[in-house]
């Protein structure tokens, strides 16, 4: 049997889920209400569409495309104005059909006598596809800390590609039982039991990377299927439309990001790492969000003038209601 299995589903590289994309968003509030949104997505040149898969921009948007010719990619740039903040709400939480909804966006205005203060929130939903084994049932809870804590080592790394990979493989003989099924009349469970499954799953993600790794993979899959299920196997890693999708649908939000936010007035507070005057920025590649939900959040405020102003004229007015009755009386003795 020529196998493919640890290649195409279990490699560490990921390959289906690469990317190439790269998305830059500048949302400004507007101390008047309204809301401005700017997506500058950058892409391989020979991507044609006009707007970017991960956020949803119609043709209401106004758009503009060049060439960057420094990296032979092309660069859309997408804008829109709000009215509202309750508009900004409603329309950028929208997401695309057929696409899961994976951003809420929260945007407030409170007016607290001397100032008026601005909160943003913008939050981006776990969207991995392959989650048949859930986080929390993968990693210990000490684990999934050091995971939530960032994902630039190389522990954090290995182990996400490795939890993964898992469900790559899991998901992948789903599909294979599904096929094998309808095809074949032959039920996997008949033949692989749950724990010689997870046996057999674990087996082949630990398989190390190296020019070995097929032959290696042959030998544990011919431990647990025999030649004929084997070789129909083998086929459906060729020929399998259900994992195909799968695999296309996980990697419609991959890239990397940056999502800033000009504020009205200064910064009181923001979990951004980078704050340079009344703006905001988070930069993350989709590990970050592709297993943990990802919050965003800034707030600001502005001074009321025109409350200072008329608050120093009632003081006035109040002083010299009290005081002149004083005055009158010293003038009239």
């Amino acid at each position: 049997m020529k196998v493919r299995f640890i290649k195409i589903v279990l490699a560490v590289s990921l390959i289906f889920l690469s990317s190439c994309k790269e998305y830059f968003v500048t949302t400004k509030i507007n101390s008047d209400g309204t809301v401005e949104r700017n997506i500058a997505y950058k892409t391989d040149d020979n991507d044609t569409k006009s707007f970017p898969e991960t956020f949803l921009a119609d043709k209401s948007w106004t758009s503009s495309r060049q060439k960057d010719t420094a990296d032979k990619k092309i660069i859309i740039n997408l804008s829109s104005k709000f009215n509202s903040y309750e508009d900004a709400v409603k329309e950028l939480g929208k997401q695309r059909e057929g696409f899961d909804k994976i951003i809420d966006i929260k945007i407030d205005k409170s007016f607290r006598f001397f100032f008026t203060y601005y909160t943003y929130k913008e939050t981006y939903r776990p969207f991995n596809k392959f989650n048949k084994t859930p986080i929390e049932k993968y990693f210990t809870p000490s684990e999934i800390e050091k995971l939530k804590a960032g994902t630039d080592s190389a522990w954090v790394k290995n182990k996400l590609d490795a939890y993964t990979n898992y469900n790559m493989a899991d998901m992948f003989l789903d599909t294979v039982s599904e096929l094998l099924l309808s095809e074949h009349k032959i039920n996997l469970g008949d033949i692989l039991s749950a724990d010689k499954r997870k046996e057999m799953l674990i087996e082949l993600v630990k398989i190390e990377k190296d020019d070995e790794q097929n032959k290696k993979a042959k030998e544990i899959l011919g431990r647990y299927f025999e030649k004929q299920t084997a070789g129909w196997i083998e086929g459906y890693i060729n020929n399998n439309e259900p994992f195909q999708k799968l695999l296309e649908s996980s990697s419609r939000y991959d890239g990397t990001y940056e999502n800033g936010v000009i504020m009205p007035g200064i910064i009181t507070y923001s979990n951004s790492k980078s704050i340079e005057g009344n703006k905001v920025a988070w930069k993350f590649d989709q590990e970050k969000f592709k297993f943990f939900e990802l919050e965003m959040q800034a707030e600001s405020r502005e001074v009321n003038l025109w409350v200072i102003i008329a608050s120093g004229i009632l003081v006035l007015i109040l002083a010299g209601l009290l005081i002149l009755p004083r005055l009158r009386k010293a003038g009239s003795v």
